[in-house]
């Protein structure tokens, strides 16, 4: 199975990023938009795993966040990887929590690095993907037709993790959460 770990988001947030996702669809060719079910924030991509090995990730995740309190973070601003003049990957930023996030990613990615997950030396840039693009292209325009205020500010509880099943597909991939891990206090 494919695994990954990340933050579910509420329903409604959901709904937001895919409303904001169809105004861009509009403006933008050849990207292929994420379902707003399966909109999330990842926090470690494992990839390829053993089905025996699911218990043994959920055990270090629960020592991984048995140091972090529940917190928020909140939405940004649009942005693009590596650029919105090159950009591959649409997505929504996070301003407030940003710090909070980084920090439980590290603490996860040391976790997994015991149980033959390579950490991949990078530091989270804390965002939720909307989109991605074979082949990159110009998007500053597109991002212009989305006005900010509709989502910069929207604030996301944070009260655990979730080891999501990633299932692929012709149509895209499908997330499913497989086990949820509160944070205490």
């Amino acid at each position: 199975m494919r695994l990954f770990i990340g933050i579910r988001l509420p329903l409604k947030i959901k709904h937001l990023l895919f409303n904001i996702s169809e105004a861009l669809m509009y403006e933008i060719d050849g990207a292929r938009w994420v379902a707003p079910e399966n909109i999330h924030l990842t926090l470690k991509f494992l990839g390829t795993t053993p089905d025996d090995k699911l218990d043994e990730i959920e055990a270090a995740v629960e020592k991984a966040v048995s140091d972090f309190r529940k917190f928020y973070f909140s939405l940004d601003e649009l942005g693009a990887f590596p650029s919105a003049k090159r950009a591959r990957v649409i997505w929504v930023g996070v301003h407030h929590g940003a710090n909070e996030l980084i920090e439980l990613s590290k603490a996860i990615e040391e976790a997994m690095a015991p149980l033959g997950f390579e950490p991949d030396g990078k530091v989270l840039k804390p965002h939720i993907t909307l989109a991605r693009i074979k082949n990159p292209k110009l998007i500053v325009a597109a991002f212009s037709k989305v006005p900010a205020e509709e989502f910069s500010g929207r604030v996301i509880n944070v009260d655990g993790v979730t080891i999501f099943k990633s299932h692929l597909k012709r149509t895209g991939a499908e997330y499913e959460p497989v086990r949820f891990v509160p944070l205490p206090g």
